[in-house]
């Protein structure tokens, strides 16, 4: 009962988050955007999809392009990434997922972006341009993301992200801009998943007081996965949406050999990134997942990127510890169904004994009465029974000498 009154309540939260969502879709401003780190992907394994993993995540990435998937999450994960991101920008999170049986997941991670020394330019007096300073100041900007996820059933799971994002550009600090992510992922069909997510729904951040505020980049996602031979093929295709209203289209392929190594590549089109299309490759071993994604860009160098995570443990039990959330449902699912095919069953056996013992009443009472009727059948057959015929030569024609004596019948 507890269960089922969880479950309308966070579908009630869901759907009104929704809609509230897209008012703010429609009411958001398009132009510049604030905050714009939060537009690059992080995920060594999305990235090396091209970005499309808004319809595939079920892990601790799923923070950042769908949080509709870590209701999936099926063990606790440990996750940081560094990239160091064209010059000296250097850009990295470290993120933390807690999945528990009844109450859904809970994640709590953190994304930074430094973009090192930057040389101070100033207007030039001759009016020729600009000219160097001497001087350097540097920017920072950060998010703290707290995040929640929820499986219904097997084929529906939501999720929601509250975001704390603060910047600093040289001795300036904005002010500190709230955010919300909403996201879903739908399972149709075993092997295909349907996933939408809305991003960056928030407040606006500046830097000066006496400075306009910008918006933050609110972001549209959908997207889609499909598993092949025996999920160790996937195929993945996003559409995102920015507020500024370019659309970017994102698709990619991956295939696992054996569960431990992982072969991954993406394309993505549409926008002004530099990057159209990345490489990758993923090793899991004894919960431990090494992730590594190769991105080109042409003026800038390649950006080679890591990723180190950690999985364990899973769903705590009183008796244990169960690694495959899903398999603990079924499982859970499986010994509902046994108890009450069980139940039937016993309730069948009843019937059929109560049905036989009344059988057996009705023989018991009827065998009496057959009997007596026929013994009282034979009786009166006995009773009634013709006379035997007396023999005569008319029966024995040939029998001319025989000779036929009178007997006596007594009856």
């Amino acid at each position: 009962m507890k269960k089922l009154l969880i479950k309308r309540l966070l579908l009630i939260i869901t759907l009104s988050l929704f809609f509230i969502f897209l008012n703010s879709s429609q009411a958001s401003e398009v132009g510049k955007s604030g905050a714009n780190f939060l537009k690059l992907e992080v995920g060594n394994r999305a990235v090396s999809l091209g970005g499309a993993y808004t319809g595939l995540g079920d892990d601790v990435f799923s923070i950042f392009f769908n949080p509709g998937g870590l209701g999936r999450a099926k063990n606790h994960e440990f996750t940081f990434m560094y990239n160091q991101y064209l010059e000296d920008i250097h850009h990295g999170l470290a993120a933390y997922l807690y999945p528990t049986r009844y109450y859904g997941v809970y994640g709590l991670s953190l994304i930074y972006l430094d973009s090192g020394k930057i040389n101070k330019l100033i207007i030039n007096p001759n009016g020729a341009g600009y000219k160097e300073t001497g001087q350097t100041f540097s920017t920072s900007q950060y998010c703290v993301v707290s995040s929640f996820g929820y499986q219904f059933n097997k084929k529906l799971s939501t999720g929601f992200n509250l975001k704390f994002i603060k910047g600093k550009l040289a001795d300036c600090s904005s002010n500190l801009a709230t955010a919300l992510d909403f996201g879903i992922i739908y399972a149709p069909f075993k092997r295909l998943n349907l996933g939408l997510s809305l991003q960056n729904a928030g407040t606006k951040i500046k830097y000066l007081e006496k400075s306009e505020s910008d918006p933050l980049p609110f972001t549209l996602r959908i997207g889609t996965a499909l598993k092949l031979v025996d999920d160790n093929l996937i195929v993945a295709l996003d559409v995102v949406k920015f507020n500024d209203n370019k659309i970017n289209i994102h698709a990619g392929l991956e295939g696992n050999i054996l569960g431990l190594f992982s072969l991954r590549t993406g394309y993505q089109v549409g926008s002004d990134d530099l990057w159209s299309y990345a490489v990758g490759f993923g090793v899991k071993a004894k919960g431990i997942c090494f992730d590594y994604a190769f991105k080109p860009a042409e003026d800038f160098g390649n950006t080679h990127r890591i990723s180190l995570g950690f999985k364990f443990g899973g769903i705590t039990k009183e008796d244990g510890v169960i690694d495959d959330y899903d398999e603990m449902r079924e499982k859970e699912e499986e010994i509902i169904k046994k108890e009450r095919e069980q139940e039937l069953k016993g309730k069948s056996k009843k019937k059929i004994k109560e049905k036989d013992l009344d059988l057996y009443e009705k023989d018991q009472r009827e065998i009496p009465r057959k009997m007596k009727k026929e013994f009282q059948e034979k009786d009166l057959e006995e009773d009634y029974r013709p006379a035997p015929k007396k023999p005569s030569k008319e029966d024995y024609p040939q029998e001319e000498d025989y000779e036929f004596e009178e007997e006596i019948y007594d009856f």
